[in-house]
């Protein structure tokens, strides 16, 4: 617990940083209000939500503080992603962090404004893959048909269902859950690591970082697993203003978030997260995951109707 909390507590000086670093990011008359934050409950891992709460209140409370928030701030971690959508329409969230795959689904519905993604050694992108051990010889997804997987939550959550599912639907399976004999969700990419190399399950699905950092810190995963199947590059957390929000201030955010990076304390913060810098956000950044939505989308459409 101890352990937990005190990666959490780093976690959140490092969105609270994200969200606020500098010290006039907003003009006067807007730090005489609290900052109103909302987190997609998508981008914690291994983190209980409860302590989360918590926690994040506090810390944000103390860098808006920091940085002349007289009011401090509000800050949700939302459950439902329906619930946060309306809490942006009614102005009840100034900044947001979603996943690219919900920022997706709330920007048809709502209006926001997109400003930052997090760049790894890599780029903007992580790709996901499926891992097995080496002395099998699957060719295609279906050859796991009647076998157990394992899928961390987290971050890329969504992302990881719906790759999935597409490529299960490229080979015409429609319902994952019928199709492997059991999909065991855990707390840590790394458990589902561990579970395909102590053979537990026959495949996992984590992200390329998650297994390259398991195969360092023990050598014998990078040598008897390896990536069968790999994503496109697919974006994580996104971060973003409501729409109507101060062009001023927004441009302040934006300034601020791009000069992490040359600070040694915002330095220290990106390194401990494995993250380079943050740049400002591109539309280009989200085409993959738009072109994988679009594709699970008509694969659906075309699955149901053939089987009407």
């Amino acid at each position: 617990m101890k352990r937990t909390c005190l990666r959490y507590f780093s976690m959140m000086i490092f969105w609270g940083i994200i969200l606020l670093w500098g010290g006039d990011v907003c003009g006067e008359e807007r730090k005489s209000t609290p900052l109103l934050v909302g987190y997609s409950a998508r981008v914690f891992v291994d983190v209980d939500l409860e302590d989360a709460k918590a926690v994040t209140k506090l810390w944000t409370d103390t860098l808006t503080k920091q940085s002349g928030y007289k009011a401090g701030s509000s800050v949700t971690i939302y459950q439902d992603l329906q619930i946060l959508e309306k809490d942006v329409k009614t102005k009840k969230i100034d900044l947001g962090v979603v996943t690219a795959h919900e920022f997706i689904e709330i920007r048809s519905k709502v209006p926001v404004d997109p400003i930052a993604v997090s760049e790894s050694e890599g780029g903007a992108y992580e790709e996901m893959v499926l891992l097995a051990r080496k002395e099998k010889t699957f060719l295609h997804f279906c050859d796991l048909k009647h076998k157990p997987i394992a899928v961390p939550r987290g971050l890329f959550m969504t992302a990881y269902q719906l790759w999935l599912e597409t490529c299960l639907m490229r080979e015409g399976i429609l319902n994952p859950q019928t199709f492997f004999s059991a999909m065991k969700e855990v707390q840590k990419p790394s458990q589902a690591v561990l579970q395909v190399f102590f053979k537990q399950v026959e495949a996992c699905i984590v992200n390329r970082t998650a297994f390259n950092t398991m195969g360092e810190l023990n050598p014998q995963v990078a040598k008897e697993l390896m990536p069968v199947f790999a994503s496109p590059g697919i974006p994580g957390g996104v971060a973003f203003v409501r729409g109507a929000f101060d062009e001023q201030d927004k441009k302040s955010i934006i300034d601020t978030l791009m000069s992490m990076h040359t600070n040694p304390q915002g330095k220290q913060l990106l390194t401990f997260f494995r993250k380079k810098k943050l740049v400002p956000f591109k539309v280009e950044y989200l085409r993959s995951i738009e072109d994988l939505v679009k594709e699970h989308h008509d694969l659906q459409m075309r699955l149901a109707k053939k089987g009407q």
